[in-house]
């Protein structure tokens, strides 16, 4: 199975007082082109709203990638879903399972949203569109990597929005640093040593939810959901 296929990315170059110099990864949704497709994400889109659990699981492979330890399976996905259990998260607390359920239902809803790209040498579909990004010889800890999620994102000096706007992002990849905890933004690590803050809501993790899907005997189906590296 291949995560990974080819999209564009390119480096910025503009002047630091306009926007940050940051690897760039440009939106795609390849499923606009294939009516069937597109219609399929719809319907998984609205389930995923209203949280209808049975259609979800119904269009889900039996053997469904939900980690990249032992997790796999319907089931697995439904306990998961309802629960927020995990096969190997038995000692874990009430608040632990509340935590983990709300977390893959908002990741799985924003993969959905993002876009998608259909890699043809794998017949797979992979959402959201830039984990099909190449980012070539980048060098980065998708850990604390970020991406921003939408176009004229503000940089403030101070994590609230009375902060001065210093930067503006359109969908460029930064570093997360440590501090905002307790408020709706984020420190970021932009060019040449600056740093600002971004609201949270505008960036999205590189090892956030995604999910690939395949066509089999004529029909979409959901292979992958999965989050980490």
């Amino acid at each position: 199975m291949k995560i990974f296929v080819f999209v564009m990315i390119f480096l910025l170059a503009l002047p630091s007082s306009v926007h940050a110099q940051l690897a760039k990864v440009v939106p795609v949704d390849e499923a606009q082109a294939d009516v069937e497709l597109r219609t399929f994400r719809d319907q998984l889109l609205e389930a995923v709203v209203t949280r209808d659990i049975d259609y979800i699981v119904s269009i889900a492979a039996p053997d469904i990638l939900l980690d990249f330890g032992s997790g796999m399976g319907q089931e697995e996905l439904r306990l998961r879903l309802t629960e927020g259990r995990r096969f190997y998260s038995e000692d874990e607390n009430p608040e632990d399972y509340i935590r983990h359920r709300e977390a893959l239902w908002l990741g799985f809803e924003s993969a959905l949203r993002l876009g998608g790209v259909y890699d043809a040498e794998n017949r797979e579909f992979v959402a959201p569109h830039y984990f099909a990004a190449d980012l070539g010889d980048l060098s980065y800890d998708p850990f604390f990597t970020y991406f921003t999620i939408a176009q004229n994102v503000t940089v403030r000096d101070r994590p609230n929005r009375y902060g001065t706007v210093i930067d503006r992002l359109d969908y460029e990849l930064v570093e997360r640093l440590d501090g905002g905890d307790g408020t709706s933004y984020a420190r970021v690590q932009l060019e040449r040593g600056r740093t600002g803050w971004v609201h949270k809501d505008l960036l999205r993790s590189a090892v956030d939810y995604r999910a690939i899907f395949e066509k089999h005997d004529g029909k979409w189906i959901m292979t992958v959901l999965i989050a980490g590296d």
